[in-house]
């Protein structure tokens, strides 16, 4: 049975028990402080005292298990996507009930007075544990749990050293900060000192020559690029598995790791070497900001190429054949966006300022990389309907109303258009147009909603045959669209929006029509009305 708003009834339950947890989250975060670290030694201080280890231990936990979650498809819907019990309001009852006694814990807890007794940070614990479980059985009935736990029990538990690991390896990485940065900063030295004569600038951090030097901090030790590699690799592996080669692709890790350090002492020297050379503007503004996505791209771009060397063979041409094929439609779909996003970078790299006077370049770069694959997209080929045009100016309304009003922004835009001169202004503009309104929502749409939304939801990339709403799917793919853009949240409800389009006719071209009519309106804000923080 569904219900009128388009949601399972057992959907709308974990939607209500996701809204209380976050709002009580919050209102706990902001009423209490979680403690740095507790003295006295006993075990209830220690308790206390690691709770942000704790939480991130959770958080770990809870993303592994929503990782099984997508291997679990089928048992997880028999299991939970089930009529649940009947008395959920007063399961909500209990858990206000229990929530408010945990509430009066945690001020004894956390509170000013800060008690820490073992029996009291027991009870707390236990009184928290307790609080959770009436919304659990809001989500799903006793059985379910039950039935989930049988089958799914051992990886269940790996799930959890699995996130006790990463907890680990990354308070090992906060102590191997310094160590490395020392590293970062005695191969910097090594490589300019070839180049420059370098300089003492009264700190053994800093680095550079006479004229330009920068604070090799241990965030800038590469330890996050480390991360990023590692996990990106991860869920490299993990998504193309059948198709790659162990245990070799496994030393695919160590050298990601080297290639992302090696990546970022470069940055630094040539970050150095254009402060000293050729403008310090360019090397403190879109250089510094852009070099490390650039690095990170490259390096993640190669390893893709070398996973490709360790792909397992397949036993006959027909199947090279459609794995080939295959391959091309991936790329099809993914290429365009890369290319826009490396232009991007480049065109940030090489500016001093905010504004882009190489935006022509990224539309050109953009419009060349859809021209190629041209021949994929004529399936994709379709007019919009009326109900496409709606859900584009719903999305714009709503673009307007979640992002704010930055009128100082805006003025420096129009500032530093009105410094071109009137020709290169109109070229200027038109490009940015161009690429917004035709470019942005191909590449976009063919990627997040072409290949991301149909393989969270189990389907071959550039499959649209959604029988029904894979709102699971949809959610991530639009949380992932969202990150793409400075706001967040009006990002991740114009991602929704464009899906909805998408899987209303299961035409991607409905998706790309309400994209780019969304964006077309942005643009006529942004010129007609003088709205330019829209196109900040």
């Amino acid at each position: 049975m569904q219900h009128r708003s388009g949601f399972s009834p057992p959907v709308l339950r974990w939607l209500l028990v996701a809204a209380v947890l976050l709002v009580e989250l919050l209102a706990m975060t902001i009423a209490f402080e979680t403690p740095e670290g507790r003295g006295g030694g006993g075990f209830a201080d220690l308790l206390v005292g690691n709770l942000a280890l704790i939480a991130k231990t959770l958080v770990a936990f809870s993303a592994c298990v929503f990782i099984l979650a997508f291997r679990m498809n089928s048992e997880v819907r028999a299991a939970f996507l089930v009529p649940g019990d009947r008395l959920w309001s007063g399961w909500l009852a209990l858990h206000l009930v229990l929530m408010s006694v945990f509430w009066f814990l945690t001020g004894n807890v956390l509170g000013p007075t800060r008690e820490a007794s073992v029996s009291l940070v027991g009870l707390w614990f236990l009184s928290g544990g307790l609080a959770v479980a009436p919304l659990l059985l809001i989500a799903a009935p006793l059985e379910s749990w039950r039935s989930i736990a049988r089958a799914w029990s051992r990886p269940i538990l790996l799930c959890g050293c699995v996130a006790i690991l990463i907890v680990a390896c990354s308070t090992m990485a906060q102590l191997l900060w310094p160590l490395l940065a020392e590293i970062t900063l005695q191969s910097v030295k090594w490589i300019l000192s070839a180049f420059y004569p370098l300089a003492d600038h009264g700190s053994k951090h800093i680095v550079g020559t006479l004229s330009f030097a920068v604070d090799v901090a241990p965030q800038c030790s590469g330890i996050e690029g480390i991360g990023m590699i590692l996990v990106f690799l991860g869920l490299y592996v993990w998504m193309f598995r059948a198709q790659l080669r162990f245990p070799a692709v496994f030393w695919l890790f160590p050298i990601g790791v080297i290639a992302i350090w090696t990546a970022n002492v470069l940055r630094i020297v040539t970050l150095i070497a254009i402060g000293s050379s050729f403008s310090s503007e360019i090397a403190l503004g879109g250089f510094h900001s852009q070099a490390g996505w650039i690095g990170f791209c490259g390096v993640s771009l190669a390893l893709i190429l070398v996973a490709d060397r360790v792909s397992r063979p397949l036993g006959h041409a027909v199947a090279t054949t459609t794995r080939d094929t295959s391959a091309a439609s991936v790329r099809a779909l993914l290429v365009p966006l890369m290319v826009s996003l490396g232009a991007s970078m480049l065109v940030d790299a090489a500016s001093s300022g905010t504004f882009r006077h190489g935006y022509p370049l990224i539309a050109v770069a953009t419009l060349a990389a859809i021209w190629f694959y041209r021949d994929h997209y004529r399936r994709h080929l379709g007019l919009p309907d009326a109900a496409t045009v709606g859900i584009a100016l719903a999305v714009f309304v709503a673009w307007l109303l979640l992002v704010p009003p930055a009128p100082e922004r805006g003025a420096l835009l129009a500032a530093d258009l009105r410094e071109l001169p009137p020709g290169l202004q109109i070229l200027w503009l038109a490009f940015r147009v161009a690429g917004s309104v035709i470019a942005v929502p191909i590449v976009e749409e063919l990627a997040f909603r072409g290949y991301l939304l149909p393989r969270l939801a189990g389907h071959p990339a550039g499959n649209l045959g959604f029988e029904r709403t894979p709102w699971l799917a949809v959610v991530v793919s639009s949380g992932l669209f969202g990150l793409m853009h400075a706001n967040w949240l009006a990002g991740f409800v114009a991602g929704a929006g464009f899906a909805f389009a998408l899987i209303r006719r299961n035409r991607m071209s409905d998706a790309i029509w309400a994209h780019a009519i969304c964006n077309g309106m942005v643009a006529i804000a942004a010129i007609a009305f003088g709205r330019w923080d829209l196109w900040g």
